[in-house]
């Protein structure tokens, strides 16, 4: 077909934790879609480490969204982005009304900064007051 689904290594949630990149037509209009492939931090919660490999490929996968135009966010819990709401709100909508899977770019982006903010305040508590 005419897809592209671009592949990011984004480690640090699980080993070889992948991500994508890809656009979709919403009825004819090209849509970009960030694919979070790694989105809890509680295997990694108590590991100062591996909390910062997630907060720094957090960020890569932020600017990659960003070059991409991402406009849609779906992760790999979708309870976190509400896309069961979503795909029934998508279902009942009507001719010209707003999909609901499109957040904007800048909202993509703020979802990547929250989970690397955390992963990184996470691991300065573990890390413990400095000397």
């Amino acid at each position: 077909g005419d897809t592209t689904v671009t592949m990011v290594s984004t480690p640090g949630h699980t080993p070889g934790t992948t991500s994508f990149l890809f656009t979709v037509k919403d009825n004819g209009k090209p849509v970009s879609v960030a694919y979070s492939g790694g989105t809890a931090l509680q295997l990694i919660y108590k590991d100062a480490a591996k909390l910062g490999i997630y907060a720094d490929t957090q960020m890569k996968f932020q600017r990659l969204a960003k070059e991409a135009n991402a406009t849609v966010l779906i992760t790999n819990h979708s309870s976190f982005d509400n896309a069961e709401t979503k795909a029934r709100l998508s279902a009942l909508r009507k001719p010209g009304e707003p999909n609901p899977f499109e957040i904007g770019a800048d909202a993509v982006g703020r979802y990547m900064t929250v989970l690397s903010e955390c992963a990184r305040a996470q691991a300065a508590r573990l890390k413990g007051p400095s000397s």
